[in-house]
């Protein structure tokens, strides 16, 4: 066989194995979103496909939201079903959820009154706020206040920030029991939804590996709601080690875009107190833990005051109490309320 023959059969051979390999990498990337998500969706996946009942669930979201993959609802329902299957009562919630709201598939409450109800018995905020829905329309149940204020209870109890809203809404006889849509149900509107995601935001002490967040709402932090449906925080005085030097620094953060898909975003800037050699000097509670790579960076090359670069951040309340940002487009944080 000549050296030609030789190389046109390896080229086949190549194009061959790229061609039974392709299919695969499809399912495993996402041309334009953010590398830090579609690695995110790539290894939840893997543990999804190993029997994770929790990363079916993850894979479920993701491909519902189109986060670190195109967006496909119906792909999201086959993974809550999956997930469902395998025992998982958050999969379980917001697979009936879709059939309630007809997401990806055909609307049904008859389909999705089994689902809901078992995973709000099973203490799912989402699935315990949805019933309280479905008894207060009289959608599936018979309508009833006092059933509709028992689930919303529990869901609030649970950490959901809608059923807080429902709730006042339906003691205070902004809602009519047993009609689903109707003049007074203001309340329960998108513009309400993303009031009440402010106010639960607001509310939140948030924490991120036992550490209090110094651009969101938390201990460290003083925060003051103001119109436009934003909020504005300032941190007290925190410290950061950065190898041998302690830096003193306090952060001004402005939270905004409140939605009723459970989202807004922040953005930060640091000023610098003082930078000094590393002593006897306690190092307290600090924001989001990389701050000694933005140190590096910024304090000792630009020196004391306001560092030029601001953070962005881009939010989710993935559960109840739980939030999820992207920083910069590239750092995922995850950020639990320990109110």
């Amino acid at each position: 066989m000549s050296i030609k023959q030789k190389f046109l059969q390896a080229v086949g051979i190549l194009l061959a194995i790229s061609m039974l390999v392709a299919p695969l990498m499809v399912t495993h990337a996402f041309e334009g979103e953010d590398w830090v998500l579609v690695k995110y969706f790539n290894d939840k996946m893997d543990k999804a496909n190993q029997g994770d009942a929790m990363a079916m669930f993850s894979v479920g979201q993701l491909y519902e939201r189109g986060r670190g993959t195109k967006q496909d609802t119906m792909q999201a329902v086959m993974w809550y079903e999956r997930a469902t299957e395998n025992g998982n009562d958050y999969a379980r919630a917001r697979l009936g959820i879709m059939h309630y709201e007809g997401i990806g598939v055909p609307k049904s409450i008859d389909k999705a009154l089994p689902l809901i109800e078992q995973a709000a018995k099973a203490s799912v905020p989402n699935a315990e706020y949805y019933l309280g829905i479905m008894y207060e329309n009289g959608e599936g149940v018979k309508a009833s206040k006092k059933q509709a204020q028992k689930w919303y209870e529990l869901a609030v109890a649970h950490g959901s920030y809608r059923a807080k809203s429902r709730l006042q809404a339906l003691e205070k006889g902004y809602i009519k029991v047993g009609k689903k849509k109707t003049k007074s149900s203001k309340p329960t509107s998108k513009v309400n939804l993303s009031s009440a995601l402010r106010n639960a935001v607001l509310d939140g002490n948030w924490q991120s590996n036992e550490l209090a967040a110094g651009f969101l709402p938390s201990k460290v932090t003083s925060c003051t709601k103001l119109k436009k449906n934003t909020i504005r925080c300032m941190s007290k005085q925190q410290q950061r080690s950065t190898g041998d030097r302690i830096i003193t620094y306090i952060t001004a953060s402005t939270l905004s875009g409140f939605n009723s898909r459970d989202q807004f975003k922040v953005k930060y800037q640091n000023t610098v107190l003082s930078n000094t050699k590393k002593g006897n000097a306690i190092v307290s509670e600090d924001d989001d833990g990389d701050y000694a790579v933005a140190t590096k960076n910024s304090v000792i090359n630009n020196g004391l005051g306001k560092q030029k670069t601001v953070h962005k951040l881009e939010c989710e309340m993935e559960e109840a109490n739980r939030l999820v940002c992207l920083k910069n487009r590239a750092i995922r944080l995850t950020y639990v309320n320990k109110k």
